[in-house]
């Protein structure tokens, strides 16, 4: 496994990726793919001029997602995501807190909340939420009035009232 120091080492930057695209103009168009790990279609916009320039300005707005799923590809997999034999047990112990801790808040918990009530590294508890929503007992969505990121544990969350029409 790579130190962390190579990881940081390794992580594509977005300024970077929008450079490259710029050269698109002079003809390497393409070269903004390669760079955020899709080699395929970075080939076939540099033979094709960014995809006849249509590829190359969808682009502008897929570049910081492109950046961001290469980054998450080639960063170290989380202790909890595929625990050790030492580290086993925290990861189980800090998902069973997160879910008791949704318990008590009827089954809806942020991410920030679970920070601001367990003793645990920001890292160590978004890879426990992201575990949680990969085994199928959470799912994440946006607040539809703040856009903060929560989670819902569908067995925890409070019973709706059913109203008389």
């Amino acid at each position: 496994m790579a130190d962390s120091s190579e990881a940081v080492a390794t992580r594509r930057t977005i300024p970077k990726a929008y450079i490259f695209w710029l050269l698109g103009f002079v003809g390497a168009g393409g070269i903004h793919r390669i760079y955020a790990g899709k080699y395929a279609t970075g080939i076939l916009w540099l033979m094709t001029g960014g995809l006849f320039g249509i590829g190359q300005l969808i682009d502008l707005a897929l570049i910081p997602d492109m950046i961001a799923a290469r980054n998450r590809r080639k960063e170290p997999q989380s202790n909890i995501a595929n625990p050790s034999t030492s580290n086993r047990l925290q990861g189980r112990a800090l998902m069973r807190r997160i879910i008791q801790l949704a318990e008590q808040r009827q089954g809806v918990l942020t991410a920030t909340a679970a920070i601001a009530a367990i003793d645990a590294d920001l890292d160590d508890i978004e890879a426990a939420f992201r575990e949680l929503e990969l085994r199928g007992y959470a799912y994440g969505e946006n607040h539809p009035v703040t856009g903060a990121v929560q989670y819902r544990f569908a067995e925890l969350e409070a019973p709706q009232p059913v109203g008389i029409a």
